[in-house]
C-alpha cells in the first residue's frame, strides 16, 4: 500500500472523528511535553461517558539527521540538514473512572502512521547524486494511561505504557544525471549506510532488495517490528 493510499484512508477517518456529536461539552486540546524537537498536539472528544476519540498530531521541525546515522562514506554531509518526520494516531479510549470521560484510567485501541524523511547529496566515484531516504511506518496498538481534569479547565494526559505492532519500510534512493553512474559502488554506500543503523542494521543488510533504472538506484526492505509509547502531554479542557 503506497503513501498516498494510507493518507486517503486516515484524513476520512479523522474527518470523521470530528464529526461525532457530544453528549456534553467535553472535549480537550492538549501539546506534548517529552520531545523538544517535535510539536506534539492532539485533540480529545468524549462520546459518552465513558469513551472518547483522541487524535494525535505529531511533526518534527526540519533538523540535522544525528551524526551516528550518517555514516563515513556519504562525503557530502548536506545530507544531515534536511530531516522531517510526521505522525498521525487515531485513538479510541475506555475509560473506568466513575466520573464523565475524559477524566479518570483509561484503556485504548489506537493506529499509528508515521514517515521519516531525509533529503540531501552524495558524492560518489566523481558523480553527484541525489539522495532520498525514507522510514514509514503502520501500526496497530494498545494503550494504558490516565488523564486529570483540574478546575474543570486543565487536562494532564499521561499515556504510561503502549505496545505496538508495525510494519515499517526503510528506503533509501540515489538519483544522478551522470551518463555512466557507478551503480556498484552506490550499492556498496548503501549496504554500510544500512548496516550501520543501531540494532537493525545487520539486519537490514542482509535483507537489502536493490533495483536500479537509468538514472537511478533503489533499496527498499519491510520489516515487521514490535514497539512501545509512551508520553506525556498538558491542555485545555472546554
Amino acid at each position: 500500500m503506497t503513501k498516498s493510499n494510507l493518507l486517503k484512508k486516515v484524513i476520512p477517518f479523522v474527518l470523521l472523528i470530528i464529526s461525532i456529536p457530544v453528549f456534553s461539552q467535553q472535549n480537550a486540546i492538549k501539546i506534548g511535553l517529552v520531545d523538544l524537537f517535535k510539536i506534539n498536539m492532539s485533540y480529545e472528544r468524549a462520546i459518552n461517558t465513558n469513551r472518547s476519540i483522541n487524535v494525535n498530531f505529531a511533526f518534527y521541525r526540519p533538523r540535522s539527521l544525528p551524526g551516528f546515522l550518517v555514516p563515513d562514506e556519504i562525503d557530502d554531509k548536506s545530507l544531515k540538514g534536511r530531516f522531517f518526520a510526521y505522525a498521525i494516531i487515531p485513538e479510541y479510549r475506555f475509560y473506568f473512572s466513575k466520573k464523565d470521560a475524559p477524566r479518570g484510567f483509561y484503556l485504548s485501541t489506537y493506529l499509528k502512521y508515521s514517515n521519516y524523511s531525509v533529503k540531501g547529496s552524495d558524492i560518489i566515484s566523481g558523480d553527484l547524486y541525489n539522495v532520498k531516504g525514507s522510514f514509514y511506518s503502520l501500526g496497530l496498538g494498545a494503550q494504558l494511561g490516565a488523564q486529570w481534569i483540574i478546575s474543570e479547565a486543565f487536562t494532564i494526559d499521561w499515556y504510561f505504557l503502549g505496545v505496538e505492532f508495525d510494519r515499517d519500510v526503510f528506503a533509501i534512493k540515489y538519483s544522478t544525471d551522470s551518463e555512466n553512474p557507478d551503480f556498484e559502488t552506490v550499492k556498496n554506500t548503501i549496504e554500510k549506510i544500512y548496516s550501520g543503523i543501531p540494532i537493525l542494521g545487520s539486519y537490514l543488510r542482509k535483507l537489502t532488495g536493490i533495483s536500479t533504472g537509468s538514472n537511478y538506484i533503489r533499496a527498499k526492505v519491510p520489516l515487521y517490528l514490535p514497539d512501545i509509547r509512551t508520553g506525556l502531554s498538558i491542555g485545555y479542557a472546554f
